[in-house]
């Protein structure tokens, strides 16, 4: 049985998330990265290199869509998402909080921003909050499957 949208959306979701949680416990911040699910079904993770010892996450961020906008025209893959370190207010408060945070988009459509707050606790490690989404920005033009 073919996986659906939501499953590969999820699958992205796992993926990444699960990474940057693993970063943010071992060093307490990491570089926006990726994941895509390419035409064949597998799922990959995507990183960029960068001239600069310490780029500003944003042109990370643009860097990745560089590489995803192609690999999204030319059919390469079918979904993908771009997990950063960013502050957000959760719903219900004004209080901006470190969240993670991934921008999921798949051909199928709805484009997605999730995020999921963590804190540093008192003595050792991070808790991780509730995670929530919202609507997000169609960045990628997929390429009509055949």
């Amino acid at each position: 049985m073919a996986p659906t949208p939501q499953d590969e959306f999820d699958a992205l979701l796992d993926a990444v998330f699960g990474f940057a949680r693993e970063q943010i416990e071992r060093h307490g911040e990491f570089f926006p990265f990726g994941a895509v699910i390419a035409a064949d079904g597998e799922l990959r993770m995507v990183a960029t290199q960068m001239a600069k010892e310490r780029p500003l996450s944003q042109d990370v961020i643009d860097d990745l869509y560089s590489v995803l906008t192609a690999e999204a025209t030319s059919g390469a893959i079918r979904a993908a998402a771009v997990c950063a370190d960013v502050l957000v207010a959760p719903p219900g408060t004004q209080t901006k909080a470190d969240a993670l945070r991934a921008d999921i988009e798949h051909i199928a459509g709805h484009p997605t921003q999730v995020f999921q707050t963590y804190k540093k606790k008192r003595l050792r490690g991070y808790e991780f909050g509730e995670i929530f989404g919202i609507d997000g920005t169609t960045r990628l033009h997929f390429a009509n499957p055949s």
